[in-house]
């Protein structure tokens, strides 16, 4: 529920913001990037999983 209520809060101030005219790209972007904050936080799950890594990047 508390999930629910932070993204119609988002939501809600994303609107605001591009009727305002912030650029969208910007105000898209940071709403995208604090509803993942959000989503890690509240427990549904990391942004990447160490069990599915692929491990790429320890290869190098």
């Amino acid at each position: 529920m508390f999930g629910i209520i932070i993204s119609v809060i988002v939501l809600i101030t994303m609107g605001y913001l591009i009727l305002k005219n912030y650029k969208p790209q910007v105000v898209l972007a940071a709403a995208s990037i604090f509803l993942m904050m959000c989503g890690v936080w509240l427990g549904f799950g990391g942004v990447l999983d160490p069990a599915k890594s692929s491990g790429y990047l320890l290869s190098l």
